[in-house]
């Protein structure tokens, strides 16, 4: 499990003032890269090194409650479901103890050159697994 916290920003919203639905998932993205970062990996080198990345495959999301701008948000990330090539990150957006949303975003772990699903590096999977 990992929490991060965020203010919501001008970039974040509609004209209405409140957190662009689709930004859900940029936030969750947010704080994947953070929970990554905070076991000494980055995308980067998952690239660079590994030559894999991991894009979404699955999305869904429930909104319960606006985000409106200059509001601090909590996601909290939930490992789930992790196989050989994939794994799931279920998230929950809340505000002063309320759920605001919450959701799940499937992985798949795709090699850069074949564009083909791959294992997971060891270290990815052992990481995901202390999450979970």
């Amino acid at each position: 499990m990992f929490d991060y916290q965020r203010r919501i920003g001008m970039r974040d919203v509609d004209a209405g003032g409140v957190l662009f639905f689709a930004r859900y998932f940029s936030l969750v993205h947010e704080a994947t890269e953070e929970m990554f970062a905070l076991h000494s990996m980055t995308f980067k080198h998952l690239v660079e090194e590994h030559g894999v990345v991991f894009p979404v495959i699955h999305a869904k999301a429930d909104y319960r409650l606006p985000l409106s701008i200059g509001e601090t948000v909590g996601i909290h990330l939930a490992v789930k479901d992790i196989s050989r090539r994939t794994f799931t990150l279920a998230f929950a957006f809340r505000t002063a103890e309320k759920l605001a949303a919450e959701g799940a975003l499937m992985h798949a772990c795709v090699d850069c050159t074949t564009r083909r699903a791959t294992a997971l590096p060891e270290h990815v999977a052992t990481m995901l697994q202390a999450c979970s």
